[in-house]
């Protein structure tokens, strides 16, 4: 803490007046101040060497040799901005991490195992409070999924208010989504990052598809669209007015999502989109649009 904040962390205890010395946890906008000032203590290294959200640092290089070299750069960083490293949540020289909920190794970047565990032995849910939080679940490894709102869209109406105390009726076609996404579940990818270094002999594929209840699509990294490499995974399911759109109007409204959702990833380089509607490839010469595709045109340029 900052000494002149000190007094305003003061708080009452039967044992007498406390102030925080350090910053402690739920203070308001903490997070923020805390992420700006490692941030800006690691300012040079960010992005070549390590990345780091709030008090978690993961630190990467090809070789033994030269990670000691950077290491040590990354310790000295924070000594210098008076930030420290707890020794035992410390792991140095490691094959293979835990960071941010997902498994990292030279395979690529996995969903971490427990919370896989977790929505295989899920119970069938009793009232609406549990279909939220086993859906919840599911959609944190929503990334690693393909086609999950099409599994998921059933079981969206059972977290109505309605159902809190308890669900109308566990229907064969809930039971059906339920135990297909645990399927999906079991069997999910390993997924890869995009290597910008690697361009153009490699290349970003954008594949992208659409039914009557939503759209599904995968951004990949590979020399080839065949041998490309799942980064993430992405579906939505249509709301309101977009499941009265035509066809045409569906499955480019995929590739829209599909590029608003990975906009971070894909503006300034080349990529490829792929799709099974071949009219969308008239798209760009398309003479009359309709106002929602005029907005689609603008933001496609």
């Amino acid at each position: 803490m900052d000494p002149d904040d000190v007094h305003l962390t003061a708080v009452n205890t039967p044992f007498g007046l406390y102030e925080w010395l350090v910053m402690p946890m739920g203070l308001q906008n903490a997070p923020s101040i805390h992420q700006h000032h490692v941030t800006h203590a690691l300012c040079a290294q960010l992005g070549h060497i390590c990345h780091i959200y709030l008090d978690d640092i993961i630190i990467w290089l090809n070789s033994m040799a030269e990670h000691i070299q950077r290491v040590e750069e990354v310790l000295e960083a924070l000594r210098a901005a008076k930030l420290y490293c707890n020794p035992k949540k410390t792991e140095l020289f490691c094959t293979e991490i835990y960071f941010l909920g997902h498994r990292i190794s030279a395979r690529g970047i996995e969903a971490c195992n427990k919370k896989a565990e977790k929505i295989l032995s899920w119970p069938v849910s009793k009232n609406a409070t549990d279909v939220r939080s086993f859906l919840g679940l599911v959609r944190y490894m929503a990334a690693f999924l393909p086609n999950l709102s099409q599994h998921t869209a059933v079981l969206n109406p059972l977290m109505s208010k309605d159902f809190d105390k308890k669900l109308p009726q566990w229907l064969p076609e809930h039971q059906l989504a339920f135990d297909a996404i645990k399927k999906v579940v079991a069997g999910h990818d390993c997924l890869t990052t995009i290597d910008y270094a690697k361009m153009p002999k490699n290349k970003i594929y954008v594949t992208t598809d659409a039914s009557n209840l939503g759209t599904g699509a995968v951004l990949s990294f590979g020399m080839s669209w065949e041998t490309a490499h799942p980064v993430t995974f992405d579906s939505i399911t249509f709301k309101g007015p977009q499941l009265n759109y035509p066809v045409h109007e569906k499955e480019m409204l995929a590739v829209i999502c599909a590029l608003h959702k990975w906009h971070s990833d894909l503006i300034g380089v080349p990529f490829l989109v792929y799709t099974d509607h071949k009219t969308l490839m008239n798209f760009q010469g398309q003479k009359d649009l309709s106002c929602r595709q005029a907005r689609w045109m603008e933001f496609l340029s």
